[in-house]
């Protein structure tokens, strides 16, 4: 990138962070559920998408919609799914959803009015916008879009910056976002694109070193947008940056930001509670895949059945709780289900045994009887020869 370009940049970086005090808005959230809904356009699907950690966080209903073309098997796979998925009206895309992610994905793959909806939807409908960086963003066409109006920056044209490791350092002394998170634990990316914050906008986090802005988050119109510039997935993200152990906390984070959500602040208690929720899903994953294998061998499933039932209802009622931030509540109520799927699970493979128990004793008692007719077929031919008559001659027939 030119010298030229670059002192612009960080002259806007610094325009930009004098101008962060913007109006607080109504948050974007589903009036019927306080959860914020989220539809993921891109990256949403394959290894290593932030969405698997989405679906486990209660406050979020997020709706996947692959169109990346080295996540979603090329275009006319994309078409399908966008046209599947995304809102048919602006207005019911509106009503809908919340927050719109746009990760890893070019312009091309959508209509005109698509476009132009999901600009609306932030500046006039009040909602939410994330874009993430990566190679689809960088040769995407996004650059003087309605959707690149109603983000924080101006993307630089085919601008990159990556090969050396680099980290983000944060650029404000304190703020809700910036404060949820350990960012001294936060691995290096290893690529990003290039924008321009635009004034009144917030640079959260930049380059250590370098200044190019990483986070940038504005309130704008009637709804606000963050523009993620590195790629958050195993490519710009780094082969370990989604094994960051915080990162399910900072994808999300970023979509509380986008939603005008509070941001919890307590750093720890709420990376165990989603580890609990984590933990939860895996374990309840091994217990209903045992809970249909021993079923096939006609097991008594009920007392199973009727367990799963109460530990489900304990995790709903902490999902719901969640939402409304009752957190410290949340993490007993999961420790507890959590406690209570290990004895599940004792339970289960109790009864897994004792079903195949059964199982071995039929098929040992099988072999056993087919091994005694067999046995006495042969006896019968082998050794009580002296019941047949020995043939003595034989005479040709002709």
């Amino acid at each position: 990138m030119g010298r030229h370009s670059l002192g612009r940049m960080l002259l806007a970086i610094m325009v930009a962070s004098t101008f962060s005090g913007a109006c607080a808005r109504e948050p974007a959230l589903d009036p019927g559920t306080g959860r914020i809904r989220v539809i993921y356009l891109g990256d949403a699907w394959g290894g290593g998408s932030p969405y698997q950690h989405m679906v486990l966080d209660p406050k979020l209903s997020v709706t996947p919609v692959p169109a990346s073309a080295q996540h979603a098997g090329g275009m006319p796979n994309i078409s399908r799914y966008i046209r599947i998925y995304v809102p048919r009206t602006y207005r019911r895309l509106v009503e809908s959803q919340d927050v719109i992610i746009l990760s890893d994905t070019v312009k091309t793959y959508y209509q005109t009015y698509h476009i132009r909806w999901f600009g609306d939807a932030v500046m006039e409908g009040g909602r939410g916008m994330v874009m993430v960086g990566g190679r689809e963003i960088q040769h995407g066409g996004w650059w003087d879009s309605p959707v690149e109006r109603a983000l924080p920056l101006e993307w630089v044209p085919q601008e990159t910056f990556e090969g050396t490791p680099f980290r983000a350092i944060p650029t404000e002394p304190a703020s809700e976002f910036l404060d949820s998170l350990p960012w001294g634990t936060m691995p290096p990316y290893t690529g990003m694109n290039i924008g321009i914050p635009k004034q009144g906008s917030r640079v959260l986090l930049q380059v250590e070193g370098e200044g190019y802005p990483v986070l940038v988050f504005w309130e704008t119109g009637e709804g606000a947008s963050v523009a993620h510039t590195p790629d958050w997935t195993p490519a710009w993200g780094g082969a370990i940056f989604n094994e960051w152990d915080y990162y399910a906390d900072f994808v999300a984070h970023i979509l509380y930001l986008a939603a005008g959500a509070r941001i919890p602040q307590d750093v720890e208690m709420m990376h165990q509670i989603r580890e609990e929720f984590y933990l939860y899903s895996i374990q309840w994953g091994i217990i209903t895949g045992m809970v249909e294998f021993v079923d096939m061998f006609g097991a008594n499933i009920r007392p199973l059945e009727e367990e799963l039932r109460e530990v489900d209802g304990i995790k709903r009622e902490a999902s719901g709780l969640y939402i409304e931030q009752e957190y410290a509540e949340v993490l007993d109520l999961m420790i507890g289900a959590r406690s209570r799927l290990d004895e599940t699970l004792d339970m289960a493979q109790e009864i897994k045994d004792q079903a195949l128990v059964w199982i071995y004793i039929t098929e040992a008692t099988a072999v056993t009887g087919t091994f005694m007719i067999s046995g006495i077929i042969i006896w019968a031919l082998m050794v009580k020869r002296r019941l047949y008559r020995e043939v003595r001659t034989t005479r040709s027939m002709g």
